[in-house]
C-alpha cells in the first residue's frame, strides 16, 4: 500500500513537472513572438527612424524616441527595459 502510494505521488510529480515545463515553453515563445513583433514595430516607428538617420541627433530626436520606448515599457509588462542601437552596436537611446 505504502508503495503505491510512493508510486502514484511519482507518477503526479513527474506529470505536474511536465506540465509545468510546458507552460514555460509556451510563455517563452510568447516572449520570441512578442520581442520580434515588437522590433518590427519600432524598425518602422517614425521617432525611431528619424533618430537613427541623424548623424548627431538632436536632444528632440532623442526625447521623441525615449518617449516612444517609455510607453512600449509601460504598456508592455514581459519587458522591464528598451533600447535603440546604433549600426556600431552603441547605445543611442533607452
Amino acid at each position: 500500500m505504502l508503495e503505491a502510494s510512493k508510486q502514484e505521488l511519482s507518477v503526479n510529480t513527474h506529470r505536474n513537472l511536465q506540465s509545468l515545463a510546458e507552460l514555460q515553453a509556451i510563455r517563452l515563445r510568447q516572449l520570441v513572438v512578442d520581442t520580434q513583433s515588437l522590433t518590427a514595430g519600432l524598425a518602422r516607428n517614425q521617432a525611431i527612424v528619424s533618430l537613427l538617420s541623424r548623424v548627431s541627433a538632436a536632444a528632440a530626436l532623442r526625447e521623441n524616441a525615449s518617449y516612444e520606448l517609455d510607453n512600449i515599457v509601460l504598456t508592455n509588462p514581459t519587458f522591464a527595459s528598451a533600447f535603440v542601437l546604433d549600426a556600431r552596436g552603441m547605445g543611442v537611446v533607452s
